[in-house]
């Protein structure tokens, strides 16, 4: 067994808050930052962050704390939990505290909406820190701090990365895997939150098994269609930052882009859904950014074209199902065997 490492968590919400327990659950010493004083207080006294799992208890190895400079010395591994509107400003605050030694991996499932940019470059602008991952997969954190089993994949082009990362937050029930392919792990993280809305308005619709289906698998094809077009490698989309993670996010209600979609299908208007979320739901503004970079770069997406007039223009869920009913290509996939 690996020696416990200290490491640091910067985001106190769902997901980081379960990516804190699980390290600690491997012996390691971990320090929470948290931007409220009251959830600090919370955790450190109680083991609990009762805003997003109120019935269930965190480990009591994981600390918090609302100093940013706490965080960045404890460890020279931080894991980067924030929403991705806020990511830019949270890297310019912990920014003074970063030195040239830490490693950031983050596990935001989302792009910068104004310049398409990925959590890890926006890093690499704000902080002197080179070392950077990401980490993605089927991660539905109450299923994880549930103690459920699970895996996740750690993206970065530096193995130290891949191998500290591996070191601290593996255990018998939390499979984690590395991958080169840094870009490709965000994307695919970052893209199927697009398609666990369209199937959360299948459900929520009754559009039934066969209509998921044919959304998952040609979803996928977009996905990758985009991927390869931006950089990325097309297999890192068959694991499970891919595939993976869109089984997760497009069939259970745990997942909060689903459930927007599921209520989108029972015929409830975005307005009013978004004024009922207390939790990002990084599909929203990612559907927004992906639609308008694919237009610019002509990249076909026929599935997000239509969630996008859905969402943004009002389309009637009548009309976006006659939209992504037509084929964008006579044949599946692009160079069909001869």
């Amino acid at each position: 067994m690996p020696e416990p490492q200290k490491v640091s968590v910067v985001g106190g919400g769902s997901f980081g808050t379960t990516i804190a327990h699980v390290l600690a659950e491997g012996g390691n010493d971990v320090l929470l930052y948290v931007r409220n004083e009251d959830t600090v207080k919370e955790i450190n006294e109680r083991h609990k962050n009762a805003r997003y799992f109120e019935d269930l208890t965190l480990h009591k190895g994981v600390r918090a704390t609302s100093s940013f400079e706490k965080a960045m010395k404890h460890s020279m591994l931080v894991f980067a939990m924030v929403p991705s509107k806020a990511f830019r400003s949270v890297m310019r605050e912990l920014a003074p505290f970063a030195t040239a030694e830490h490693m950031i991996v983050h596990g935001t499932k989302g792009l910068e909406r104004e310049t398409f940019k990925t959590m890890t470059q926006l890093i690499r602008e704000e902080t002197c820190v080179r070392r950077v991952g990401a980490i993605a997969g089927p991660n539905l954190a109450r299923e994880i701090l549930a103690g459920l089993p699970a895996a996740t994949v750690v993206g970065s082009k530096f193995d130290e990365v891949v191998a500290r990362v591996r070191a601290v937050l593996m255990t018998p029930r939390f499979l984690v895997y590395g991958n080169r392919d840094l870009l490709g792990v965000e994307l695919g993280g970052t893209l199927k939150n697009v398609l666990a809305i369209g199937a959360g308005i299948i459900d929520g619709g009754s559009f039934g098994a066969n209509a998921k289906s044919l959304l998952i698998t040609r979803g996928l094809a977009e996905m990758m269609r985009f991927g390869t077009h931006m950089g990325a490698s097309a297999q890192t989309f068959s694991g499970l930052s891919g595939i993976g993670d869109i089984i997760a996010t497009c069939t259970s209600p745990l997942s909060r882009n689903y459930q927007v979609g599921f209520r989108l299908g029972k015929g409830e208007a975005l307005a009013d859904i978004r004024k009922s979320l207390t939790q990002t739901v990084e599909g929203i503004d990612t559907t927004a950014a992906l639609y308008r970079y694919a237009e610019k770069e002509r990249i076909k997406i026929n599935l997000t074209r239509g969630l996008y007039h859905l969402l943004f223009e009002d389309l009637p869920i009548a009309d976006v199902q006659k939209m992504v009913m037509q084929p964008s290509a006579v044949y599946e996939v692009d160079s069909p065997a001869g």
